[in-house]
C-alpha cells in the first residue's frame, strides 16, 4: 500500500477487515517476519562449506516495512484516540449515573417519609374508626334499651289502663246509684 493512502479505513467491513485492505494485525505479523528473517539465521552445518550470505533487505522492501510501521503506528494512535474517546463517555455515564443513582435515593428517602407520615395518619384514622365503632355500638345499645324500656311502659300502660278500668267498673258496680233513685221516685 502507498503511503498516500488514507489510513482511516471505510466503515464498511466484512468479518472485521476493511473491504480491499490488510488488518493491522497482519501487517503488523509481516512486519515480524521480515525483521526476523534478517536475523534469524541456521547454525551452519560443521562440516559443509560456508553457507551462503543472507539475503540483503532491497530497498522496496525496507521501504514496504516503513510502510507497514507507518501504518501501524497510526493505528495504534487510532486506537489511544478511540480509547480516550471510550474512556471518556464511560466517566460521562459513571457521573450520569452517580447523579440519578444519586436523585433515586433522595426520592426513596421522600417517599419513606411520606410513607411514614401515611402509616402515622392511618394509625390515626384507625383509632378513630375504632372509637366510631365504640360509639355506634354504645348508641344501638341504648337505643335497644331505649326500645325496650319503650316496650315496658307501652304494656305498663296497657296494664294500668286494663287495671284503672276494671277499678271503675267495679267502683260502678259497688256504688250503683240507679236503684236508689228509681226507689226514691
Amino acid at each position: 500500500m502507498s503511503s498516500t493512502r488514507s489510513f482511516f479505513r471505510s466503515t464498511e467491513t466484512t468479518g472485521g477487515r476493511s473491504l480491499g485492505e490488510r488488518s493491522v494485525s497482519s501487517d503488523l505479523d509481516n512486519i515480524f517476519r521480515l525483521t526476523a528473517a534478517g536475523q534469524e539465521r541456521p547454525p551452519p552445518p560443521p562440516a559443509q562449506p560456508p553457507a551462503p550470505e543472507p539475503r540483503r533487505m532491497t530497498q522496496p522492501d525496507l521501504d514496504a516495512a516503513f510502510d507497514m510501521l507507518n501504518r501501524a503506528a497510526k493505528a495504534m494512535d487510532l486506537l489511544q484516540t478511540r480509547y480516550q474517546h471510550v474512556e471518556n463517555y464511560a466517566k460521562e455515564v459513571a457521573e450520569r449515573a452517580e447523579r440519578d443513582l444519586a436523585v433515586a435515593y433522595s426520592q426513596a428517602k421522600e417517599w419513606e417519609g411520606r410513607a411514614a407520615s401515611s402509616e402515622t395518619k392511618l394509625d390515626e384514622v384507625r383509632v378513630r374508626l375504632a372509637e366510631a365503632d365504640r360509639r355506634a355500638e354504645l348508641a344501638e345499645r341504648r337505643a335497644e334499651h331505649a326500645e325496650h324500656r319503650a316496650d315496658h311502659a307501652e304494656r305498663s300502660a296497657t296494664e294500668t289502663r286494663e287495671w284503672l278500668e276494671c277499678f271503675y267498673d267495679k267502683i260502678i258496680a259497688s256504688f250503683d246509684t240507679r236503684p236508689l233513685v228509681d226507689t226514691a221516685a
